[in-house]
């Protein structure tokens, strides 16, 4: 169980930082300002609440708790250190392509309904394909 939430717990703040940053057009220095305006404070507040609630387990004297206690603070700490400061650096360098740049390239047309977004093409088969983004009103 330990490798399981230590997995989710490291990928948590990379998926949302790397989210927020596709979802913004521009260059990679304001891709990656908007990206930690958006979603750096969440996914800071996540990291610290979550550490707060290890706290109890570091005055443990079991050494399976204190070991867990060591493991997920690291874990959690490089996780966001990550999250927060190296990869927003290495996707405003990257560039990778933003999703409403995939989403012309690939002639999806948007229509917006009451704060959800539909994306409509036709596939290879000619059927029609709807996708459906939901966004902050």
């Amino acid at each position: 169980i330990n490798l399981v939430l230590a997995v989710g717990l490291s990928v948590d703040a990379v998926a949302h930082i790397t989210h927020a940053f596709l979802a913004h057009d521009g260059g990679g220095n304001e891709r990656a300002a908007a990206a930690l305006t958006e979603i750096g404070r969440p996914v800071f507040n996540g990291a610290i609440s979550t550490m707060i609630v290890l706290l109890p387990l570091a005055g443990a004297q079991t050494y399976v708790f204190q070991v867990f206690f060591r493991t997920f603070m690291a874990i959690i700490g490089y996780s966001a250190f990550n999250g927060l400061v190296v990869l927003p650096v290495i996707l405003s360098v990257i560039q990778p392509t933003s999703f409403n740049t995939i989403r012309n390239k690939l002639g999806l047309e948007e229509q917006d309904r009451g704060g959800k977004k539909e994306s409509e093409f036709h596939d290879h088969d000619n059927k029609l394909v709807v996708m459906t983004q939901t966004t902050k009103i």
